[in-house]
C-alpha cells in the first residue's frame, strides 16, 4: 500500500510528468490518502486563486482514492504531538528534501541532530530517485554512527514512543 502525502498529490494535481510516471508504475498497488492530507488539500484550495478549479480536482481525487478516516485515537495523538512540538519550540525536519550531505549538515546545524528524522517522498517525487538512494547518500555522508542512528530511527522512537512498542513486538 502507498499512502500519498499532500506534496505528492499537489504535484499530481498540477500534472507533473515525473510524478505521474512514477504513479503509473504503481497502478495495481493499493494507493490511499489520509483524512489529514485531504484536509490540507481543501485548505490549500480555499486559499488559492483558482478555488473552484482546485475544489473540482480534489473532488475527483476523493472519488478515485480510498481515504483513511480519522479515528478518535488518531485525532488525539495529533493533538498531543502538535502541543508537545509547540511547547518544545523546536520543530522536526525530515531528510526528504535535504538528503544531500551538505544540505543535511545545514539542517542539522539549524535544528540539531535530535530534531532530524529520516523521510523520503519516493517513489512519488518530482525527482527521479528511490528511497534506497537517499539511505545510501546519508550512509556515505561522513556523519558519525550516532548521528545516522538518530536520523534513521532513534529520533522517531523518541518522538513516537508507541513506535518503539510496536517494533519490539515485531522482533519477538
Amino acid at each position: 500500500m502507498y499512502l500519498l502525502d499532500t506534496d505528492t498529490l499537489i504535484y499530481i494535481l498540477k500534472g507533473n510528468p515525473i510524478v505521474e510516471r512514477n504513479l503509473r508504475g504503481h497502478y495495481h498497488d493499493p494507493i490511499k490518502i489520509s483524512g489529514i492530507t485531504l484536509m490540507e488539500l481543501y485548505y490549500g484550495a480555499y486559499k488559492s486563486q483558482k478555488t473552484i478549479s482546485n475544489l473540482a480536482k480534489i473532488k475527483t481525487l476523493e472519488n478515485t482514492l480510498e481515504i483513511i478516516p480519522l479515528g478518535r485515537e488518531i485525532v488525539e495523538i495529533f493533538g498531543i504531538q502538535k502541543a508537545n512540538l509547540e511547547k518544545a519550540g523546536n520543530p522536526y525536519y525530515d531528510t526528504a528534501l535535504s538528503y544531500h550531505p551538505s544540505s543535511l549538515r545545514c539542517t542539522i546545524d539549524l535544528a540539531g541532530v535530535d530534531h532530524v528524522l529520516f523521510g523520503t517522498d519516493a517513489p512519488y517525487t518530482i525527482y527521479d530517485f528511490r528511497a534506497e538512494e537517499t539511505i545510501e547518500k546519508i550512509e556515505n555522508s561522513g556523519f558519525s554512527k550516532e548521528e545516522k542512528e538518530k536520523i534513521f530511527f532513534k529520533n522517531s522512537i523518541k518522538l513516537f514512543p508507541r513506535l518503539k512498542e510496536k517494533l519490539q513486538r515485531k522482533t519477538i
